[in-house]
């Protein structure tokens, strides 16, 4: 993209940020003068930034964004303490982030924006995304749980890729009472459904919650099947973070029978979690010094919030009869 169109990207973007309806909430206030529902003004703010091994194979590995604020109020959010308020975070250098982001590649093949919620943040997708020149071809992925307007569509448009669309509901009351949404399905059907027209690449991910399988499994799944074109993924990981303990149901880790019987609701549906390999060694090891927090429940379940290269191998070692794990040392560390 010509930088000429960056800066009316920019422009167009700022012109939103001055009386934003971004998000189904349309604050409709400046950005630049106030916070909005979601806590932000113009400065975003980054809690985590880092290679991660942990994602969909098809986009594994990547260099990760996080991005602190969310327009949803998940409690059982794993990085729920960064979206409550997320001006107890530091506000982004944009300048270092680039530089960050250009002296790893070759290291990752996409790079994703997560939050939070990534779409609140465009402006400052956009001044990164031309910070990083034309000569940056790597596809972009925004990790979105698609609760946004028709009036991002646009922009999202032309600087995503790949949409990580996280479908975590299938009804609106299982919405409202554990995120605080409102219409909740109808968006972010109609958003992925967006997203297809306009032949973007599209993963729908649904995070199966204890308690909920017929009341959000099921129904995501006959969404699924109307979205002709997307990938379906699937995870079996929840542990209750943050605020879980607020619903007795999801207070709790997924029973063997549980994952069974979600696993038979996709053999039923014909569903397969469908990846790529990706067989090129990446040739960068995580610092040695950052801290990471493993969890091991009453069942054995090893659980890694962020799965970098060394934390990928040391996960092995602690389980070294899962399949899955095994699949990844192989497929994005070449062993």
């Amino acid at each position: 993209m010509k930088d000429s169109r960056w800066k009316e990207l920019i422009r167009e973007t700022e012109t939103l940020y001055k009386r934003c309806e971004l998000c189904p909430w349309e604050c409709r206030i400046n950005r630049f003068q106030k916070e909005g529902k979601c806590l932000l003004d113009y400065r975003s703010r980054i809690f985590y930034k880092g290679i991660l091994y942990g994602e969909e194979i098809e986009i594994s590995p990547c260099y990760g964004v996080f991005f602190a604020g969310c327009n949803l109020k998940c409690i059982f959010c794993e990085c729920g303490q960064y979206q409550v308020d997320p001006r107890g975070v530091k506000r982004a250098n944009i300048t270092q982030l680039i530089s960050s982001i250009k002296s790893l590649k070759g290291s990752y093949r996409t790079l994703q924006f997560i939050g939070g919620e990534p779409s609140l943040h465009l402006l400052t997708l956009i001044k990164i995304l031309r910070g990083l020149g034309d000569t940056y071809e790597l596809p972009v992925v925004l990790n979105s749980n698609m609760y946004f307007s028709v009036v991002a569509r646009p922009i999202m448009a032309e600087i995503t890729h790949t949409f990580l669309a996280d479908f975590h509901f299938g009804n609106d009351v299982c919405a409202h009472n554990l995120s605080g949404a409102r219409n909740y399905c109808a968006t972010v059907f109609n958003n992925i459904a967006w997203a297809l027209e306009r032949k973007k690449r599209v993963l729908v991910r649904h995070l199966v919650m204890p308690g909920h399988l017929e009341c959000c499994m099921k129904p995501v799944i006959t969404y699924f099947k109307e979205m002709k074109g997307a990938h379906f993924s699937v995870l079996f990981n929840y542990y209750p973070c943050f605020e879980a303990a607020k619903d007795v149901r999801i207070n709790k880790s997924l029973s063997r029978a549980e994952k069974e019987a979600a696993r038979g609701l996709l053999e039923k549906h014909g569903i397969r979690q469908e990846s790529e390999s990706y067989t090129e060694p990446c040739n960068y090891n995580f610092s040695a010094g950052n801290k990471q927090e493993i969890i091991i429940d009453n069942e054995g379940n090893v659980i890694i919030q962020y799965i970098t290269g060394d934390m990928l191998k040391l996960a092995s070692k602690l389980n070294p009869e899962n399949i899955e794990l095994k699949r990844r040392k192989k497929v994005l560390l070449g062993e």
